[in-house]
């Protein structure tokens, strides 16, 4: 099963909200039927950004405070 929006779609909200900060790297990835399908990504300085890939729906987790 496929995600339901291009990968240029994701990358344009991600492009949106990451500002200045560069994406270090795809983390995971979920493309299957049992739970909703998601991309995840670290960007620099720790943040991860949480991409549903149904619904464009991105989760932002800021880096933990040591």
């Amino acid at each position: 099963m496929a995600h339901k929006h291009t990968q240029k779609q994701i990358d344009e909200v991600i492009n949106k909200w990451r500002g200045k900060h560069a994406v270090e790297k795809m983390i995971a990835e979920y493309d299957g039927a049992k739970w909703p399908r998601y991309q995840r990504y670290r960007l620099e300085g720790g943040t991860i950004f949480h991409i549903n890939s149904d619904n464009l729906k991105l989760t932002i987790t800021p880096p933990k405070l040591r």
